[in-house]
């Protein structure tokens, strides 16, 4: 999405997200994934009548992207769910779910024992989806300009998980809507940044977000950077994309730094609303040089 498709999303969202949610709740029904841990979300399928509705009768300001379970953020969840590399990316670690949509992403690393989560995107109506799953998966949703910043900072909960353990009732997701892409913490001036920060972050989980050649480069030239500059501690950060198989991401010059990690047959939950995609892959990307 074009910078300024962004400024003037996060400028009109916040009029409608009261009246959206009750909308989005009407609109939506509840689906579980059984290949998710039975995770419950509320999406728009074509057993919905607004599936099939016409773009001027959407109630909505801007289309529903965050009402579907698209490819990429399945399989990214699914990942961060299994045993092994996946569930080691986010267990015990403050993680970031980058064009949050439903927050499919952000609420399987919650499950999978992240200690922090934080759903980032541009649209009010997005975050109020990830608000309305997180109280259906037992969490609390908050507002990053509710959240205390020492809460954020914790490190309490970072041992507090066994391999096999799920996320407690009283877990947080800090939703923040805005546009992050060029945001690092360099970037940021001081008397600018919210609860959380960029430095935090150990893991960034992006679904879907190679959807044009735009978003493509956007998102990929700035996940680079951010995979090349280490977290306040030191350590490497995680970055994990999911991707169906679009051309955009094949194709752009940045592609040598991904590495494929997994490939997830889509579950009928997902290939309704999803013609024509078939898998979804997951892919970690490195960084381009060493650290400053």
């Amino acid at each position: 999405m074009a910078a300024a498709d962004a400024a003037r999303v996060l400028a009109s969202s916040s009029r409608v997200a009261t009246a959206g949610r009750a909308a989005m709740l009407k609109w939506s029904h509840r689906v579980t994934i059984a290949s998710l841990d039975e995770l419950a979300l509320n999406l728009i399928t074509p057993r919905s009548p607004l599936y099939h509705a016409k773009p001027e009768d959407v109630p909505f300001e801007h289309l529903p992207y965050w009402a579907f379970l698209w490819p990429g953020g399945y399989a990214v969840s699914r990942y961060v769910m299994e045993k092994g590399a996946g569930r080691d990316a986010v267990r015990g670690k403050r993680v970031l779910d980058f064009g949050a949509g439903c927050g499919v992403c952000g609420l399987a690393a919650l499950a999978s024992g992240a200690t922090h989560v934080v759903a980032n995107d541009i649209d009010a109506l997005s975050l109020e989806a990830v608000a309305v799953n997180a109280e259906a998966a037992g969490s609390t949703a908050l507002r990053a300009s509710d959240v205390d910043e020492r809460m954020y900072a914790s490190s309490d909960m970072d041992d507090a998980f066994d391999a096999d353990e799920r996320v407690s009732a009283n877990a947080v997701v800090v939703l923040e809507q805005r546009n992050l892409v060029g945001v690092t913490c360099s970037s940021v001036p001081e008397d600018r940044r919210s609860s959380w920060s960029i430095e935090d972050v150990d893991t960034i989980l992006v679904g879907d977000m190679t959807y044009d050649e735009d978003a493509t480069d956007d998102a990929l030239v700035w996940l680079t950077e951010l995979a090349r500059l280490p977290t306040r501690s030191g350590a490497q950060r995680t970055i994990l994309i999911g991707d169906p198989g679009r051309t955009f991401i094949g194709e752009h010059p940045l592609a040598d730094r991904l590495t494929h990690v997994a490939r997830y047959a889509l579950p009928p939950e997902v290939l309704e609303a999803n013609s024509g995609y078939t898998h979804g892959d997951v892919f970690t990307l490195a960084c381009n040089g060493p650290p400053n």
